[in-house]
């Protein structure tokens, strides 16, 4: 793979470890210490299910463990989970826009070159949420 498909990939990454940076500042300003543990226990399990779980899994567990009253970080929450599970399980479709910009720097993109974004995508996505979650996953391949 040449470099800015590379570079690419890595800023897919960098949006993603943002995104959990982010939702963890917002949890952590919660003033409960009991209510602040328990949002950050539930965002790194949604996080480590958006790796494997399939969309139907995480839409039930969404459904068990989120407020139904949706607001807007919850509904964002929602949103970048699904997307990142998208990433992980190779359930995107090549339309969608990231999928566009990565195929964008493949000469001749034929299925497998595509296969392969995706699994490198999805291999550096799941190994930054089982840093990011302290999660040790020994010979898994990733």
């Amino acid at each position: 793979m040449n470099n800015n498909l590379l570079e690419k990939i890595d800023g897919v990454k960098t949006k993603v470890e943002q995104f959990i940076d982010e939702i963890r500042d917002i949890f952590s300003q919660t003033n409960d210490e009991v209510e602040k543990k328990n949002r950050l226990e539930v965002f790194d399990t949604l996080l480590l299910l958006a790796t494997y779980a399939s969309p139907a899994e995480l839409e039930h567990e969404f459904q068990n463990v989120l407020p139904h009253d949706q607001g807007n970080t919850v509904h964002y929450l929602c949103q970048k989970l699904r997307e990142i599970n998208g990433f992980c399980q190779n359930s995107l479709s090549d339309e969608h826009e990231v999928y566009q910009n990565l195929f964008a720097e493949i000469d001749f993109p034929t299925e497998s070159k595509k296969q392969a974004v995706r699994e490198l995508l999805s291999k550096k996505i799941s190994e930054l949420i089982f840093e990011k979650t302290h999660t040790n996953v020994p010979n898994l391949g990733i």
